[in-house]
């Protein structure tokens, strides 16, 4: 499938034969293979006489231009694009068996079983929005990490905004909103010692152009970059904003922990001073959320007057 994606990137029209002379297969296999992307998502133009030809606006990520960020370019992190994968929270998770304590970035055009928190669906059509995944070794322990999805939920707003996207909010602790409909979702998965040296494997699912037959696959009000802008946007261009944000974010907390984020989170909280259900376990509770504290837990007061904090882990928040 990739070589096949990799002779249809150049956007012109190939005839069955010449794909399956390229790639060594009868043109019947050709033709499943194309049956199969666009299953999969990918818009795909057939002309009689002329072959098949990537749908208008289409682009694939791109290794060339991803590998202009310095941190790929210098060697610091590996890059993989894939045109598939199962989800690439679980590709790294299978690299960091073979190197552990490695940093990898894995992007794909596609997931079969793209997850959010709680094991949540995240639907992923191909070559539409982004997926990606970077593991982060770091020596100190999970008690380090407190408040580490906010930082990384400010980063995306951050780059999206340097991209001409405003009214962005974050919504404790994992969720990316644009007034008041998802944009992109966050999951913190852990390796290693939760005591000592362990690799934080971050995953980001960011919708960009989700294709119109699959709007009814997502179970929850969303919304993409592509109705945002009211036009195409370049995947590319977005994963190198994101990407360059969430580093320089990373470097800050390494540094600082989350205490020196308080002010843009602040800023960027979806919930502040706002009516809200906690969910924790079992357990429903209603209160005010009232923001963070210098860990990154989430300050709620509730109906009694009395403040309650909460950390990450399994615990959600729902606006009320």
């Amino acid at each position: 499938m990739d070589a096949l994606l990799k002779l249809l990137a150049d956007g012109q029209f190939h005839s069955g034969d010449a794909l399956g002379k390229s790639l060594g297969v009868s043109r019947a296999a050709v033709w499943k293979q194309l049956k199969k992307l666009q299953e999969w998502g990918l818009e795909l133009q057939s002309v009689k006489g002329k072959g098949y030809r990537l749908g208008a606006g289409v682009s694939l990520l791109s290794q060339a231009k991803l590998e202009q960020l310095p941190q790929i370019l210098s060697g610091e992190y590996q890059l993989r694009l894939l045109a598939t994968s199962t989800s690439t929270n679980d590709d790294v998770q299978q690299f960091l068996k073979q190197s552990p304590g490695k940093k990898l970035i894995c992007m794909a055009e596609y997931q079969a079983s793209g997850r959010g928190r709680q094991g949540k669906q995240w639907v992923s059509p191909f070559a539409s929005n982004l997926y990606m995944t970077l593991s982060w070794p770091v020596s100190k322990g999970v008690h380090t990490l407190e408040g580490l999805s906010l930082v990384v939920g400010l980063a995306l707003a951050k780059g999206l905004s340097q991209l001409g996207i405003n009214d962005l909010k974050v919504k404790w602790p994992n969720d990316l909103y644009w007034r008041r409909q998802k944009l992109a979702g966050i999951l913190i998965e852990i390796v290693g010692d939760l005591y000592g040296s362990c690799t934080v494997i971050i995953g980001v699912g960011l919708n960009v152009m989700m294709p119109s037959d699959w709007r009814s696959k997502v179970s929850q009000q969303f919304v993409d970059l592509a109705s945002i802008k009211q036009d195409r946007v370049d995947r590319n261009e977005v994963a190198l904003n994101v990407l360059k944000n969430i580093f320089s974010f990373l470097d800050r907390f390494t540094e600082t922990g989350f205490s020196a984020f308080k002010e843009d989170w602040a800023e960027y909280d979806a919930c502040l001073n706002q009516p809200v259900k906690v969910i924790a376990g079992e357990s429903e509770l209603f209160g005010v959320a009232r923001g963070v504290e210098d860990s990154g837990a989430l300050i709620v007061e509730m109906e009694d007057g009395q403040r309650q904090t909460f950390s990450g882990g399994e615990v959600s928040l729902r606006p009320l």
